[in-house]
């Protein structure tokens, strides 16, 4: 199945339509050109299938394409800018500790 996503920039959202579900990724801009993605969320029926990374991927191009800064607050996406991330999405990561 080819997953679509879509970007809502009034609502601050990337989402994925999917049958009766919708699958999203949502931020906010913060000073300084960073976008702090906060949550993500994907329905329990379509977990486990790579559906959260899609968006955190399409998420990551919009920041690059935009010249913005990544701030992961949200676990999952904090989790794959350490673990899966490539190392053009890695350079465009707030630091951790930047968030002290």
């Amino acid at each position: 199945m080819a997953l679509r996503v879509e970007h809502s920039r009034k609502a601050l959202e990337f989402f994925i339509k999917m049958n009766n579900a919708r699958s999203v990724l949502q931020y906010r801009n913060l000073p300084n050109s960073v976008m702090d993605i906060y949550h993500t969320e994907v329905p329990v029926q379509h977990q486990g299938k790579g559906v959260a990374k899609i968006l955190v991927n399409e998420a990551f191009k919009y920041a690059a394409e935009n010249n913005l800064k990544v701030l992961p607050t949200c676990t999952y996406v904090e989790r794959f800018a350490k673990m899966f991330a490539t190392e053009d999405q890695k350079r465009i990561v707030v630091p951790l500790d930047a968030r002290l």
